[in-house]
């Protein structure tokens, strides 16, 4: 990837620098195509005068040569028209003037002859560079005359789009006003006069538009609520407030009254004084009833619900009790349980040390048998034990440093023999997880243990542990270059008691089962993604810290 990423930037130092050359010959080639012109025209001169020397001989010598600096300098600019006047110099004083052949000239007559051209000549390139600066100033100032001119049409053409834009909102203002599907109405600032209803506020109403437009909007008010309706209507106008928003009864023309939700603006004029108040209502009273209606409901659902959580503590209580009577009943049967093996293991374990000599192969083997037995049993309670605790014990989750998590398990993992001769890399940085510090400890320590543990025949274990972000969530990996898992076996390792051929005598069957019940008390997920001879790759995905 460095080597990449190097010849990329190479490359863009090469392009750089092969433009920066491309622009610089570009440039040197006007330059030299501007003066190889003045030398060509100054060349053409002297073929002309050369040419009309039997008629002219050392008379007249520099006529053509203006001729060429006049051309020179008003198509190409003063500094080839001054090139143009050295070389015509040069040439009428060797070819011309007397004594040809010569850059010096004969008499004084010569010298004033020679200067008058050069001082004519560079007047020449002068009044040539004068008239282009004016000429392009002129055509500045036309080409500015025409933009303006194009402004202005342009202008005039927005000026005619905005009026008729205008004409058209207002037009759409109007149709919007009367098919809105709610209630609107204009009133006067003053005097609170309706300016404007349309449909929908004649149909809540039950008035016809002229009888609407007829009434000041306080008519529409119940008689208990006019006069503070008036108050707030004052306080909208005087700017108090810049909108009026509020849940109002309306008397209706058959006297029933409404619940409405209204809001209402104040709309000025360009100097700033009220124009028209502008409000909108919705008749709300059937929502109103179902609030009303839903309010009862919810009085009786809290009532239902505290009756329930009461009956819900008692139970969990009942349980609680039960489930510490089990884990005791369970801690008690596995330390019965245990002695009894650890009897076994140690009158085995003698056996062999003081009657190995006396006892037959058969017999010695008998008796490792037995011990390898016992401590396979051992193991098998203790990890029963810690599936039990992992399942029930309370387990607090909060931010943990992944790193500092993972540091401690590849530790504790590489002061064993198998995990010393083991080679494990961690990817840094590793982004912060929502867990459980000492329980993602532990699951990490058996994910680690199991990858250094089945490995290849005469292949040192390798384990990678990296880490990536996703939709809020943090993926730990655990890769290992062991043998591979065959996908069918993909859900079934994680099941308490299984074992993959051909690991099929060792271990507990337990490990991955205990891993997976304490990633889903962190609330998190764990799979593996394997493949036979390609090694495996533990997950464990986390909420984001």
């Amino acid at each position: 990837m460095w080597k990449s990423m190097k010849s990329v930037r190479l490359r863009r130092l090469e392009n750089r620098i092969t433009g920066t050359r491309a622009s610089n010959r570009r440039r040197w080639g006007r330059i030299a195509g501007q003066y190889g012109i003045a030398a060509g025209a100054v060349f053409l001169a002297l073929v002309f005068r050369m040419m009309l020397d039997p008629l002219l001989g050392e008379k007249h010598p520099f006529p053509t040569f203006f001729l060429a600096v006049i051309l020179v300098a008003w198509w190409r600019g003063w500094a080839p028209g001054l090139l143009a006047v050295a070389l015509g110099a040069l040439a009428s004083q060797w070819f011309f003037i007397p004594p040809r052949g010569g850059l010096w000239p004969r008499d004084t007559v010569c010298w004033v002859g020679l200067g008058s051209y050069v001082g004519v000549g560079v007047a020449i390139c002068g009044f040539a560079w004068r008239m282009r600066h004016y000429q392009g100033k002129l055509k500045r100032q036309v080409e500015g005359v025409a933009r303006s001119h194009e402004a202005l049409a342009c202008e005039i053409e927005d000026r005619k789009e905005a009026e008729a834009a205008l004409r058209r909102s207002e037009e759409e203002f109007r149709t919007a006003f009367e098919l809105c599907a709610v209630a609107q109405a204009q009133a006067d600032p003053v005097t609170g006069q309706l300016l404007r209803a349309n449909s929908k506020c004649c149909e809540m109403t039950g008035y016809s538009k002229e009888e609407t437009l007829a009434m000041t909007f306080i008519r529409l008010l119940p008689e208990p609520e006019q006069r503070r309706c008036w108050i707030q209507f004052e306080r909208l106008v005087r700017g108090d407030v810049p909108v009026l928003e509020a849940q109002e009864r309306l008397l209706r023309k058959d006297g029933r009254q409404i619940t409405v939700n209204l809001a209402a603006a104040l709309v000025r004029d360009t100097d700033g004084r009220p124009l028209r108040v502008t409000a909108v209502a919705q008749d709300v009273t059937k929502q109103k009833e179902i609030e009303e209606a839903f309010h009862s409901s919810q009085e009786r659902l809290r009532y239902y619900a505290a009756e329930l959580e009461a009956r819900v503590q008692e139970r969990t209580a009942d349980l609680e009790q039960s489930i510490r009577a089990m884990q005791d009943f369970t801690y008690t049967i596995a330390h019965d349980l245990r002695a009894p093996m650890r009897a076994v293991h140690s009158f085995a374990t003698l056996l062999l040390e003081h009657y190995g000599d006396v006892l037959n192969e058969e017999g010695r083997d008998f008796a490792q048998r037995i011990t390898g037995a016992a401590l396979r049993m051992d193991e098998l309670i203790r990890d029963l034990l810690e599936y039990g605790r992992v399942a029930s014990e309370q387990v607090a989750l909060g931010e943990v440093m992944t790193e500092k998590v993972v540091e401690a398990a590849v530790q504790l993992v590489q002061s064993s023999e198998q995990g010393a001769r083991s080679r494990i890399e961690v990817a840094h940085p590793l982004p912060r997880v929502r867990a459980n510090a000492a329980v993602l400890r532990k699951t990490l320590v058996r994910l680690l243990e199991n990858a250094v543990t089945y490995t290849k025949p005469g292949v040192t274990p390798e384990v990678r542990i990296c880490a990536e972000e996703h939709d809020g969530w943090v993926r730990l990996q655990i890769r290992d270059n062991g043998p591979g898992i065959a996908r069918e076996f993909h859900e079934q390792i994680f099941r308490a008691f299984q074992r993959l051929p051909p690991y099929t005598g060792e271990g507990t069957g337990m490990g991955l089962a205990i891993v997976q019940k304490a990633v889903e008390r962190m609330r998190g997920r764990v799979g593996v993604e394997s493949a036979p001879g390609q090694g495996s790759c533990f997950w464990i995905d986390f909420p984001q810290g």
